[in-house]
């Protein structure tokens, strides 16, 4: 199959240019860790060569003030923190919202799962964890009020008020009771929506203290109350009640930012919320006075604005060569690598006519993934390695290879390399058996075996989502590279909201392949509960019962017993070191089951901006509400001012 895979290699750069012309692929780095695509780590444990440059902490030397200059390649389809939409996410609400907690960026370093307060003050569970109070900071205000008109329909009185009880029990309220967030904080949170969510009651002591009640302890619990997700516990103000605001149409928070103009098709602007500097007096953030987002739905405008200083990051979804070649032609510009990987999952169909009931049929699924070319094609890792740059590629498992998590990707400590000796040789068999050709045989036979056939034929759905519209580029080289072991995929691709319809109607009977971007959560945990855990809708079942069998009396799927209580375990196990054996034994076991996987794998990935933006690295953030928190303008450096 060497012919197939030449005309894949050599139609990559023209596909890549069709696909980021095709709207919103350069929406901006901050969707990539929204949906586990991962957009910042360190220099991806390559090193440094001299294309890239070595990063430092400018935190003692910033000075507050100027304009970030950003783009985005679409409208926000609405202002609501609890209705998912990937546009808003990245033009604002994780910049503008503000919640009890939130996670802790690395200094220097990839962070953890570090969590601290936001507008809490401090928090204290019970022995039992079974209570969990809140403690307001009482210098958590609402922004003040936009001057162009923005918070029209907002009370007067909520601008500059201090955050009280009765609104985060408003807010918890209102969350619980959002639809669209059922697959994010709503589902994760609430004990009345989903039995593996902890929170049965919530209530307001006083005006600055809230009170929790759980049914479970939850190790995730609180990283979930720190998810700067969409569809996550913001705090919005209590005058909302009975829908006094139209949160759909116009927002209010305390974070960071505030949304001080919103002109359709035309721009956004966030400006500095003064208020937030007082919850921690010594960090003094953020920097920035204005965030410029103008519309530039086109990629080549977009490179066009950057080339001149009129943008200051470089659409991250460019081509490698793009970002190559603007290096060399700029030489001044500011080049650095993260661990990337393509967001897609897969997920197998478990209805009773579906042939990913044997898991011979899925186990011939994994060695048809020629893992490592997935990722040259994907990652362009020839190129890179070419213009001397590390690529330091890496396989997936039930984690994402890429740098790390919150949201969405590796977590630090947690990703385990399915060719270490940790993973065992044992589990790497079910991953490959040494070549190409022994894979493929291999899948081969495991085809004939479940079906009795030479080729399984399937419909392989993939929803296209927002700024990720041309995402079925990769589902195209899975179908390919499987095609040699004799799958015979036929592409059905779908709109986001049809694809929603297709799933729940009626749920979890189907005997598709589904390919879509994968949730991205804060905590590890709750990544693999959404993936593997009957409570979020998965029904595997190692005996190949299907999907409408495998159910209790109450019609609910009873899912693979032994992955049901590692999942549930995690939840009551606190001590992270005891947590991180605990998701190996899932991995491995995973490994031979192959319920549901990750794309192959990731590797570096080059990004370049102009180096006037300071402190790129001299903190290291996967998370949405750290994006525009710690770099700074220097007036004295390039676009401004020659090197």
């Amino acid at each position: 199959m060497a012919s197939y895979w030449d005309k894949v290699l050599n139609k990559r750069l023209g596909r890549r240019r069709a696909l980021a012309a095709s709207g919103g692929l350069a929406l901006g780095t901050a969707i990539l860790s929204a949906c586990g695509g991962d957009e910042e780590g360190g220099d991806g444990g390559g090193g440094t060569p001299a294309l890239l440059y070595k990063a430092e902490d400018t935190t003692k030397q910033a000075k507050h003030g100027g304009t970030f200059k950003g783009s985005s390649g679409g409208d926000p389809l609405n202002w609501d923190y609890y209705n998912f939409d990937g546009a808003s996410q990245v033009l604002g609400h994780n910049s503008t919202g503000i919640k009890l907690m939130r996670m802790v960026a690395g200094r220097m370093t990839d962070p953890s799962l570090e969590f601290e307060p936001e507008a809490a003050e401090k928090f204290e569970y019970s022995p039992d964890k079974l209570t969990l109070t809140f403690k307001l900071n009482a210098k958590a205000k609402f922004s003040p009020q936009s001057t162009t008109g923005f918070h029209a329909g907002v009370p007067a009185s909520v601008f500059n008020r201090q955050i009280d009880a009765d609104d985060v029990v408003f807010s918890l309220d209102r969350l619980s009771k959002t639809a669209s967030a059922t697959r994010g904080g709503r589902g994760e949170l609430f004990n009345s929506v989903n039995k593996i969510g902890p929170i049965v009651s919530f209530t307001a002591i006083d005006k600055s203290t809230v009170q929790l009640k759980l049914d479970h302890p939850s190790s995730a619990l609180m990283t979930a109350f720190a998810n700067p997700s969409v569809s996550y516990p913001y705090i919005i103000p209590k005058e909302g009640k009975g829908d006094a605001i139209d949160f759909l149409k116009t927002q209010i928070g305390g974070g960071a930012y505030y949304i001080e103009k919103f002109e359709p098709s035309v721009n956004i602007v966030l400006k500095r919320n003064p208020n937030y500097e007082a919850l921690f007096p010594n960090e003094k953030l953020p920097f920035f006075d204005i965030i410029d987002q103008p519309r530039i739905p086109d990629q080549a405008q977009q490179l066009a604005q950057f080339r001149t200083g009129n943008l200051f990051n470089m659409p991250v979804f460019g081509p490698v060569d793009d970002k190559l070649n603007m290096k060399k032609d700029i030489p001044e510009l500011l080049m650095w690598v993260d661990l990337a990987q393509d967001p897609n999952d897969m997920t197998f169909g478990m209805a009773a006519d579906s042939p990913w009931l044997d898991v011979r049929a899925r186990r011939a699924m994994s060695y048809a993934w020629d893992r490592d070319a997935f990722i040259t094609i994907t990652q362009s890792t020839d190129k890179l390695e070419a213009a001397g740059i590390p690529a330091n590629p890496r396989w997936a498992n039930t984690m994402s290879a890429s740098t790390f998590g919150p949201p969405g990707g590796t977590f630090v400590g947690y990703w385990m390399d399915p060719k270490s000796k940790e993973f065992g040789a044992e589990n790497l068999k079910y991953f490959t058996l040494g070549s190409r050709d022994k894979d493929i045989a291999e899948a081969k036979s495991l085809i004939k075996a479940a079906t009795g056939k030479d080729t399984l034929e399937f419909d392989h759905v993939n929803y296209l989502f927002g700024p990720f519209s041309g995402i079925s580029y990769a589902v195209d080289i899975i179908n390919g590279m499987i095609a040699e072991a004799g799958f015979k995929a036929n592409p059905k691709p779908m709109a986001f909201g049809d694809f929603l319809k297709y799933l729940t109607t009626p749920p979890l009977n189907y005997k598709e392949v589904i390919s879509g971007i994968r949730y991205g959560p804060t905590d590890p945990v709750t990544h693999l509960q959404f993936y593997y855990h009957p409570s979020a809708g998965n029904n595997y079942s190692p005996d190949g019962k299907p999907t409408t069998v495998n159910v209790d009396a109450s019609g609910n799927g009873l899912g693979d017993p032994t992955m049901n209580k590692m999942v549930e375990a995690m939840y009551g196990e606190f001590d992270e070191k005891k947590r991180q054996a605990m998701v190996a034994d899932l991995a491995r076991y995973n490994a031979k089951m192959f319920y549901h996987a990750m794309y192959p794998g990731g590797a570096n990935s080059p990004a370049v901006g102009w180096p006037a933006v300071e402190n790129r690295r001299g903190w290291i953030s996967g998370n949405l509400d750290h994006t525009y928190r710690y770099i700074w303008l220097n007036d004295q450096k390039p676009p401004f001012k020659k090197a």
